[in-house]
């Protein structure tokens, strides 16, 4: 799977920040389907989309204006400043799970290739559709990414458990964009790592996120 190669000149702490959050909205999108069978589309639009970027050399030219990863920052601020509730467990486990296996795949090489090859598969009919919205959200494209999630992701471990209602993760659209979201968690952390983060920052840099996180926010005017 692709990553950036080009640091210079930007700033790193936002670009982490920014992976970061979209590795929570990966995370969140997938939560909130599983238990409500609908989540905000222009993050769906961000999350799977950016799958397909595969030559962009910073996070801003992945996801675009700050504005497209509000539910990630919201969410990575709401977890990391508030007392966890019960259900937020679930959330933090598909994040720490989504860390874990992108770190486990950037050593097999043969599941690495396998995803890269599939990603251009998937590309390679984009000229087929009108607008990369229509191309992102088309279902047959949401079904491709997760059956290539299914095929190389899911025969690692720790394999992600998403908890929710029987009646949404049975439902086959349902599931093939919790998965096709998970796929774009996996992504956001091989940028977070490229970047600089490690999981240890999710304990003792907390503060220096939440920072990161409200000015990125206050950036687009996106707090509220």
């Amino acid at each position: 799977m692709a990553t950036t190669s080009a640091t210079a000149g930007i700033n790193l702490d936002q670009e982490r920040t920014l992976a970061l959050a979209a590795i929570f909205q990966a995370a969140q999108i997938a939560h909130q389907l599983a238990r409500t069978g609908r989540t905000d589309s222009q993050a769906l639009y961000t999350s799977l989309n950016s799958i397909l970027i595969t030559d962009a050399d910073n996070a801003r030219a992945i996801f675009g204006d700050t504005k497209n990863l509000r539910l990630g920052l919201k969410t990575l601020q709401d977890k990391f400043s508030n007392q966890p509730a019960a259900d937020d467990l679930d959330l933090a486990r598909y994040v720490i799970s989504l860390i874990q296996l992108q770190s486990k795949i950037k050593r097999y090489e043969a599941v690495r290739e396998a995803i890269s090859r599939g990603i251009q598969s998937i590309k390679s009919q984009k000229d087929f559709f009108k607008s990369e919205e229509e191309f992102s959200l088309h279902p047959t494209i949401i079904s491709k990414l997760a059956e290539l999630y299914k095929q190389t992701v899911s025969t690692l471990a720790p394999r992600i458990i998403i908890k929710g209602d029987q009646n949404f993760l049975t439902s086959v659209v349902i599931a093939d964009k919790i998965r096709a979201a998970l796929l774009a968690g996996i992504r956001a952390g091989f940028l977070w790592h490229q970047l600089g983060g490690r999981r240890w920052h999710l304990l003792f840099r907390r503060g220096k996120i939440i920072r990161q996180t409200q000015r990125l926010l206050q950036e687009n005017k996106l707090g509220a």
